[in-house]
């Protein structure tokens, strides 16, 4: 997994199949900020999926699940964060 753009953006870890944790440069002044998910792989059959659970106020995590569904690898996956920093 790498980063391709980085706006806020610190790091990103690549915790198991389908499993992403997007770090952030300014944190978010609270964990109820709206995150979006998009994903996409080779057979074009993967969605993502965001967990609000896993909000924190200075990182958000994403999964990836194929149709079966399944945990899955993606070829590209963008984060898209709105809310206020802190």
């Amino acid at each position: 997994v790498a980063t391709r753009d980085s706006f806020n953006q610190s790091g990103l870890t690549d915790n198991g199949t389908g499993d992403y944790t997007t770090a952030f440069t300014s944190n978010m002044g609270n964990d109820d900020y709206a995150h979006l998910t998009a994903t996409d792989s080779a057979d074009g059959h993967v969605m993502g999926i965001e967990r609000e659970a896993f909000n924190t106020t200075s990182s958000c995590r994403s999964y990836a699940f194929d149709v079966s569904p399944s945990a899955t690898d993606v070829n590209v996956a963008i984060a898209y964060v709105t809310g206020d920093l802190a």
